[in-house]
């Protein structure tokens, strides 16, 4: 008995001495723009080899690797994995500045990146990645590539984990900023700007060369775009088809930063989170995730992007937290991304598109997006604390679903049961104001786009089922409701609306606790709470000032005004009471709520 309890005490200290022992022969790498490959393989501070992916093929659980300044004209692919407790390190030495600049180098398959990380378990920082894709010698990009880091798990069966991506800087890319489809990854402090700049080539801006020209029955080839080199648009329409512009055409939609797959809805990424990032003036989506179970985006800044400033489709307990989203009417790529541009029009105007959207691209419409392949619906999404001026909210008002046609003849309208389900909108303040036009509010599933249709609106909605809209600020001029062509439509779902055999509480949509800068005129009866505020004149928050200035924005606006209405004027939420599980503890300057909680997200 003795010997056996002397075995059970030795044991973890042998474990624990086999561990350290595995991880105390690390090694430490330099690399640098002056380096040389003969160098290899001690690569040392005072002799550095030169080429970041064949030192890092040479590296174990623990290593690191440090960058000394300069410009790197590679496109290394990171194929080593480290550890969870022994991660592999790839960061500038010291206060240097290393640059991975793709400007050089011709990329020859769809989806090449600048960085393709492939390893699992490895922490990149500290450096700027630039330049992907936007040259070849036939004068255009021929592949959908130019990405600025792709946590890659394409390449080895899916399993890529681990991944940190901490204080990096990514711009100008002809595809997206930072593409994560790698489980538990982290995105953090790092910013993206100038990505997805195939859209831009649909302008006429000398920054976006070479062009292609748009007209209003479609587009065809200018500048020094090799001819014929792109047949159809995004969702498989020729180009040059009339209703389906040219600036619908040919774009991937790539987030600034992103999570997920859009390309393969089955394959679900999990639990990664972008945190503390900011994203602006993209030519495509911000930060967005799609299929994605988990998955969280915590405290970043989102603002003129092409399209939606935050998105998320196809999420499963997704948390949306203590984001600021907003446009400003000076904003090029907002300019660009209106509905006349979207459709062909020749003249852009300043109108902006959905700054936080969620809805579910992959229902039942075998769009571009779906295929046959296995998707997930929306479910637990918690949207808290978070800040929208200029940047409409929209909640499902892109839904795809099929209907019957002469394609698919036995298709049922919402079959797919998508909308708001067991989710949580609250403590969001967001304003809209007469600088951008057609500025839309749109909270709950109010209307659904048909696939093979024509991409109408049309009515019923889809389904909801056992979802909350509460203690938010709205802040929209006073016009009617349901008016989509003036300033500031709001558009809310009738909570009487698809109740179905699937929600078993049967309960759609519960609104109340809300601030509505407007009269009660203006809100739908379905839509008003026996706890609501109405007030059309004053503010509930800090006044903010007629011109914002991008990247300048302070949030000290969104206080509480000194007798704003909205003080202790909201409900408590908890994680126990909350349909998304999920409850509102802190608020968006991560101070506890007060008690009683107030309304927005201060």
């Amino acid at each position: 008995m003795k010997k056996l309890f002397f075995g059970l005490l030795l044991f973890p200290i042998v474990a624990f001495a086999t561990a350290y022992i595995c991880y105390f022969n690390v090694k430490t790498y330099y690399v640098s723009p002056a380096g040389s490959d003969a160098n290899m393989p001690l690569c040392a501070w005072a002799a550095p080899c030169l080429t970041i992916a064949t030192v890092e093929a040479e590296m174990n659980p623990g290593d690191t690797l440090y960058l000394r300044g300069g410009t790197y004209s590679q496109l290394p692919v990171l194929i080593n994995s480290g550890t969870y407790l022994a991660p592999i390190t790839i960061t500038a030495f010291s206060a240097e500045l290393p640059v991975i600049d793709g400007a050089s180098s011709v990329m020859t398959t769809n989806y090449q990146a600048v960085v393709d990380i492939e390893g699992s378990y490895v922490n990149l920082s500290n450096i700027t990645i630039q330049n992907g894709n936007l040259t070849n010698p036939n004068g255009y990009p021929t592949y959908h590539a130019g990405i600025g880091i792709f946590v890659d798990s394409t390449a080895g069966a899916h399993n890529v984990t681990g991944v940190v991506i901490n204080n990096v800087t990514v711009h100008d890319m002809f595809s997206g900023g930072i593409v994560v489809q790698g489980d538990n990854t982290l995105v953090e402090n790092s910013v993206v700007y100038r990505v997805n700049l195939d859209n831009c080539r649909f302008t006429t801006l000398a920054a976006c060369e070479p062009t292609v020209t748009y007209t209003s029955s479609g587009c065809y080839n200018a500048g020094s775009l090799t001819p014929g080199s792109i047949t159809t648009n995004q969702a498989g329409f020729p180009i040059g088809t009339t209703g389906h512009g040219c600036n619908a055409g040919n774009i991937l939609w790539a987030g600034s930063i992103s999570i997920g797959n859009d390309g393969n809805p089955g394959w679900i990424v999990q639990n990664s989170t972008i945190r503390n990032c900011l994203s602006y003036d993209n030519w495509g989506e911000g930060i967005i995730a799609y299929t994605t179970n988990g998955s969280s985006f915590v405290g970043n800044n989102a603002y003129n992007n092409y399209s939606e400033n935050i998105y998320v489709s196809n999420g499963t307990s997704v948390l949306i937290s203590g984001n600021f989203a907003y446009n400003t009417p000076t904003a090029t790529a907002v300019a660009y991304s209106s509905n006349e541009s979207y459709w062909g029009s020749d003249t852009p105007q300043y109108e902006a598109w959905p700054g936080f959207t969620i809805d579910d691209e992959c229902t039942d419409a075998p769009n571009y997006n779906c295929s046959s392949a296995a998707y997930i619906l929306s479910q637990n999404e918690t949207v808290i604390d978070n800040l929208a001026y200029n940047s409409p909210v929209c909640i499902f008002c892109f839904t795809l679903v099929t209907l019957p046609n002469s394609t698919h003849p036995g298709a049922v309208h919402g079959a797919a049961l998508s909308g708001l389900n067991s989710s949580l909108v609250a403590n969001n303040t967001i304003v809209s104001t007469v600088d951008i036009p057609n500025m839309q509010l749109q909270l709950g599933a109010a209307h659904v786009y048909a696939f093979a249709t024509g991409n109408q609106a049309l009515s019923p909605p889809v389904w909801n089922c056992n979802s909350w809209l509460k203690n938010n600020i709205i802040i929209v001029p006073g016009v009617s409701t349901y008016n989509y062509a003036t300033y500031g439509a709001l558009v809310l779902a009738n909570t009487s609306l698809n109740t179905n055999a699937s929600c078993p509480s049967q309960v759609t949509l519960t609104y109340d606790y809300q601030y509505w800068h407007l009269t009660s005129a203006y809100v739908p009866a379905f839509a008003q709470g026996a706890h609501d505020v109405y007030q059309n004149v004053g503010s509930p928050i800090t006044a903010v000032p007629s011109t914002i200035t991008a990247g300048a924005f302070p949030t000290s606006y969104f206080n509480l005004s000194s007798g704003s209405l909205a003080a202790n004027a909201g409900t408590a939420i908890s994680a126990a009471s909350s349909p998304s599980g999920t409850g509102v503890i802190y608020n968006y300057s991560g101070n506890p709520v007060a008690s009683p909680p107030n309304m927005g997200a201060f």
